[in-house]
């Protein structure tokens, strides 16, 4: 005959258990005015689930049960063998952060199911301001004056800001002209700049630029903003500054 028994050891000390752990003891003085907390043969339960007092190695064991001896499944598969049976504060916190990352098997015989990511190739940190830049845009916006774009020029090493409105549509040409007004009567010719992969900047008329003023024009990768930090901060700054203005 096969019979089914829960181990006297373990239930002695969940009993145990409730009489040192606070959680328990303000479960036991509201268990008479919330509805769902009972006692079943001297257990704690809320709803279906039976509530393991913070004692001892109880609450290790059971997720020793459920990861280790079920195959070391991800947290979901863990969390679901035990949400419905047993209950104690941060429960699921405690296996997601806690035990499964320092699961020592699962770190020693699981492969990645991810490309290992690639060696990172940070900016050169410019040696004067005024050598690196970083150009942006804001938009579209809607039309004021006869503008629907902003665009913003940052020095990468001094953090200086200049601001000019511009049109969503303009062209390289355009913008040279623009750039050539905006920033070089004042600033001089930078030696690189940095940018997004916008139309603009992979047209022919810039490289042509490019090639003839020998300045470097870097380009971020593509769904990778943090590439081009400074311009991605100068624009949130002023974004950030125009909802007050309209507010």
């Amino acid at each position: 005959m096969l019979t089914v028994a829960a181990d006297n050891s373990l239930l002695q000390s969940i009993l145990d258990g409730y009489q040192s752990d606070p959680f328990c003891s303000k479960l036991k003085n509201a268990s008479v005015s919330i509805e769902g907390i009972h006692w079943d043969n001297g257990l704690l339960y809320i709803g279906d689930r039976l509530v393991i007092p913070r004692t001892g190695s109880l609450r290790e064991d059971l997720f020793r049960l459920t990861h280790d001896n079920l195959g070391h499944f991800g947290f979901e598969k863990s969390y679901a063998s035990l949400r419905d049976s047993y209950y104690w504060p941060n429960m699921r916190r405690d296996l997601m952060e806690t035990y499964i990352p320092a699961c020592a098997d699962c770190q020693r015989n699981k492969g990645r199911t991810s490309k290992t990511p690639g060696p990172l190739h940070p900016l050169p940190i410019p040696e004067h301001r005024g050598d690196s830049i970083a150009i942006d845009f804001i938009g579209p916006l809607p039309l004021d004056d006869g503008f629907d774009c902003i665009v913003t020029v940052t020095d990468r090493l001094g953090a200086d800001i200049c601001i000019a409105p511009t049109h969503s549509d303009i062209t390289a040409k355009r913008f040279a002209a623009q750039f050539f007004d905006l920033w070089y009567c004042e600033n001089g010719l930078p030696l690189d700049i940095i940018s997004d992969r916008d139309k603009l900047f992979v047209s022919a008329f810039w490289k042509a630029l490019h090639k003839l003023t020998g300045v470097k024009l870097k380009l971020s990768s593509a769904y990778h903003p943090e590439t081009d930090g400074s311009s991605e901060c100068s624009n949130k700054t002023v974004v950030q500054a125009l909802h007050y203005h309209v507010e």
